[in-house]
This record gives C-alpha cells, structure tokens and sequence, in this order.
C-alpha cells in the first residue's frame, strides 16, 4: 500500500503542475496624478538643479557680504643692522674708559622689532576703518646704550569723498547678489512650476494612450464578431463567400492598430517615468495612470474683460515675469555703480592715537609702553587724489551696463506679451477642447447607437456588410476622439493653470501645491464665471 502511495504523488504532482497557468503576469503598479507629481517633486534632478540654483545664489551673497567683514591684520619684523662709526664717534668712544669700552669699535649694531596688531573693516557707507596697535623696539647691541620701545593705538579712516561713496556704490556688489538671489528663487519657482506641468501633461497622455488602448482592444474584439458572423452567414447561404476577406480585412487591421497602440502605450508610460524622475532600474516597472480624466464643465463665456482679468493676474503671478522684473533691478544697481567709477577717486585718510615710550631692558617694555610715558591724542591728516586721465575702462563699462539695463527692460516687455498670448492661446485651447468633448461624445453615443442598428439589419439581410464595417469604423473614431478630447481638456486645465502662475502658492516663505489645482478651471481673484 505504501508503494503505490509513493507511485501516485509524483503523478499527481505532475498533474497539478500542467494545470497551473504559465508565465503569470506580474501585478501592474498604478500610480495616481497627486503621487506622480510628489515623486517629481523629491526625485526629478530638474528639480534638484533649481534647488542648487539657490544655493549658488546663496553663496554669492555671502562672497559679495564678505566684503565688509571685520578683516584681522598682524605683522612681526625684525632688523639687525651694521653701520661703520663717523669720526667723531670715535673720538668720543675713545673718551671713555677702557674697561666700559665695547669690544667692537669700529661698527655699530642695532637691532629693530616690530610688531603689529589690529583689524580693518569697510562700511557700507563706504568708509574704512582700522584700528591698530604697534610696538617698535630698538636695541643697540653694540654700545651698550638702552633699549628704546614705543608703541602707537592709532585708529585710522578713510573717507572716500568722490568715487565710492554712499551705500549704493560701495554696497552695489551686494544690493546685486541679494537681488540676484531673489531672481533665482523666483525662476527656479517658475522651472519647478514647469516641471510640474510637465508630469501633469504625460500623465494625461499616458492615461488616454490606456484609454485608446482599451478601446482598441474592444474594436478588435467587435472585428472579430463581425468575422464570426460572417463566416455563420456564408455558411449558412445568406452572404457571398467573397464578402468574407473584406470582414477579415477588418480583424487584421484591428490587430495592427492594437499592436501600435501597446507600443504608444509603453511610450507614453516612458514619458511619464522620466517626468517624474524614476532611476534607470525603477523605468522597467514604470507604474501606469489610474483614475479618470477631470470632470467636464461647461465651457464658459468669455467676454474682452473677463480675458483681460486673466492676463492682468498672469502678469501679477507668474513668477518668470516678477524675475525679469527684479533683473531690471540688478541692472540698474550696477550702472549706478558703473556711473560712479567714472569719478576720480579723492580720499581724505584720517589718523587719530595716542604714543608710549620705555627704556627699561628687561622684556617688560613691550607691554609697559603702551600705558608708559602715553602721549596724544596724535592726529594726522591727509588727501588723496586719483584721477584716471582718459578712463576708458570705466567709461566702457558704463556703456554696457547702460545697455544691459535696457536690455533688462526690453526682455520683461517681450516677456510680458508673451505671457498675454501664453494666456489667450490657453483658454483658446480650452474652449476648443470643451467643444470637441461634446461633440467626439455626441458622436460616440450616435456611432455606438447606429452600429448596433446596422448590425442588425446586416443580420436580416437589409444591409451590406460594407455598411457594417465602416459604420464600425466611424464608431470607432469617434470613441479615439472622444478620449483625445478629454487629454486635451486635461492638458489645457493645466496648462492655463500654468501660464496664469498658480501651480504654485508661495506662503512664509515656502512653496504649496495643490494638486486639485490641476483639475479645476482656475479663475480671476474675485471673479465668478457663468457657466
């Protein structure tokens, strides 16, 4: 008994093998349009590099601050020094006793130490200040005479009374890179706005390229119904055999237009995964669309004023064009600043400080000059004059700088009608999408209504099967053009959304989305559209 056990369960495993299906399928992954543009936002390196944008910024406003740091200053020297005796230095060391006469009698040596302390700073104002501590010592190694130690607290400022002074010409660097930092922020809200729009856009797409898909493979399925019933109705004596290529015809053509619909599909599908920034190991199982196209309002009545409103809150919001317009800004620092450096630079350099004196020759008398024998307040007082004779760099610049400030202008002009046509080619293209939704789907219920008619009169025989077929075909059409109209309307709601500056909401200083945004017709600050 225990044999034949053991004989059937190979067999029986066997069995069971065969019956199960082979090759499963893997569970597509779908991902939903809130979900797509969340992973655009964290993996798309578009995104990344808009975010680096202003760091960069950052960093150049830090370099162009850099120039009024406190800057520290220090410097140590020391000088030995040998000189011959004059003749009447002679004479008098010849005066003295032999036993304090020095062993050396024919050169001196002297022995100079400096050291010095202190920090320099620029205002912004233009001014420089630096306060300073000095200590000299000198040392007569030579003829025994004692050591001499003086030390200086001198605060020294410059006041530049012609080219750099006032904030917007010392600062110009500065006031520049901040506004720079502002234009990059606004572009890289701008980009990432696109980037957004971008998913939305492949999203829609790759949803209706599902959608043609499906019905594709539902035509294909009528094809083939339409084939069966012809070869029932041949067989049966009630048609010609030779109406049975035109039916197969049909199938074959179906067949076709389903395999270029799979391949625009897994394009489609493509195109959305790199939108939203997936890794080459994560494009294989690219995750598909899931849920339904927006809903469809009514297309609204637009009159001159209402269009107006749009192009007035497009120009109040896109951020693009409130870069452009914060580039006008910088330009116009820096021709100020270039107008400035075709002045001559004159200076008036001031030093005030007090002086100490020690002759001890012990180390005390670095530290006991500075309180020791003090003398002041010192002053010293001084111009500069500097005076370029034909200034032709400075002259050059001006130049540029005057005409990049005009460019500067020109751009946002050129920008902002750009951006009035952006907004009427928008609700254009809306309103043509809204039209061909009801009337591809007007036309989708009457070809679906007078296909099912025609296939039954085919099978009464009151009808030819040409009829059938291209009424079929018509049909089809349709139902293809009813989904392009909705992708349509989908890109378009969004696409307005964009171009009007309100894909994204900056508030404190951080930037929200809202996805609903995408699916909803966006209208003017206190507007109600009449639908």
């Amino acid at each position: 008994m225990k044999k034949k056990f053991q004989s059937i369960f190979p067999l029986s495993i066997l069995v069971i093998y065969c019956l199960l299906p082979k090759n499963l399928p893997a569970e597509q992954l779908t991902i939903s349009l809130s979900d797509a543009i969340f992973r655009t936002l964290k993996s798309n390196p578009g995104i990344q590099i808009q975010k680096e944008k202003i760091v960069q910024g950052e960093g150049s406003l830090q370099t162009a601050s850099g120039q009024f740091d406190w800057v520290g200053i220090a410097s140590v020297s020391r000088e030995q020094e040998r000189s011959h005796l004059t003749n009447a230095q002679e004479e008098q060391l010849n005066l003295l006793p032999i036993a304090v006469r020095p062993g050396i009698t024919d050169n001196t040596r002297e022995q100079t130490t400096a050291y010095s302390i202190g920090a320099r700073k620029q205002l912004r104002s233009g001014l420089v200040i630096s306060p300073t501590i000095s200590t000299l010592d000198i040392e007569d190694l030579s003829a025994g005479v004692a050591s001499l130690n003086r030390s200086d607290l001198n605060v020294d400022i410059i006041i530049p009374l012609l080219r750099g002074l006032g904030g917007k010409n010392t600062g110009a660097e500065e006031m520049a890179a901040i506004s720079n930092l502002d234009t990059a922020r606004l572009l890289s809200r701008h980009n990432i706005s696109g980037k957004i729009l971008a998913t939305a856009t492949a999203y829609w797409n790759c949803l209706a390229s599902i959608k043609n898909l499906k019905v594709l493979e539902d035509s294909e399925k009528r094809a083939a119904e339409i084939f069966t019933l012809v070869k029932s109705l041949i067989k049966a004596g009630e048609l010609e055999p030779a109406i049975l290529p035109q039916a197969q015809a049909q199938l074959y053509q179906r067949k076709a237009d389903l395999r270029g619909s799979r391949r625009t599909a897994y394009e489609a599908r493509q195109a959305l995964a790199v939108a939203m920034g997936l890794t080459p190991s994560e494009m294989a199982g690219a995750p598909m669309p899931e849920g339904p196209f927006p809903s469809v309002v009514e297309d609204p009545a637009m009159d001159e004023g209402l269009t107006q409103r749009y192009i007035d809150e497009a120009l109040a919001s896109r951020a693009d064009y409130q870069a452009a317009r914060s580039s006008i800004q910088t330009q116009e620092i820096l021709l100020q600043k270039a107008g400035n450096e075709m002045k001559p630079r004159l200076d008036f350099n001031l030093r005030m400080g007090l002086g100490g004196l020690n002759e001890r020759n012990d180390s005390s008398r670095y530290l006991r000059s500075l309180y020791h024998d003090t003398t002041g307040p010192n002053v010293f007082g001084a111009l500069s004059l500097e005076f370029p004779i034909s200034n032709e760099a400075a002259r050059g610049e001006f130049i540029r700088r005057r005409s990049l400030a005009r460019e500067a202008k020109l751009n946002a002009t050129q920008l902002s009608n750009s951006i009035a046509s952006d907004v009427l080619v928008a609700l254009e293209r809306l309103s043509a999408a809204l039209n061909q939704h009801w009337l591809a789907r007007s036309s989708a219920e009457a070809y679906q209504e007078a296909t099912g008619y025609e296939k039954y009169k085919v099978q009464v025989g009151e009808s030819s099967l040409s009829d059938l077929v291209d009424m079929e075909d018509r049909y089809f059409e349709a139902r293809v053009a009813q989904v392009d109209a909705l992708r349509k309307y989908s890109a378009a709601l969004a696409e307005l959304r964009f171009v009007m500056g309100g894909l994204l909401i900056e508030e404190e200083d951080n930037l929200r989305l809202k996805v609903k945004g995408l699916l909803t017709l966006p209208v003017p600050k206190g507007q109600k559209i009449a639908e």
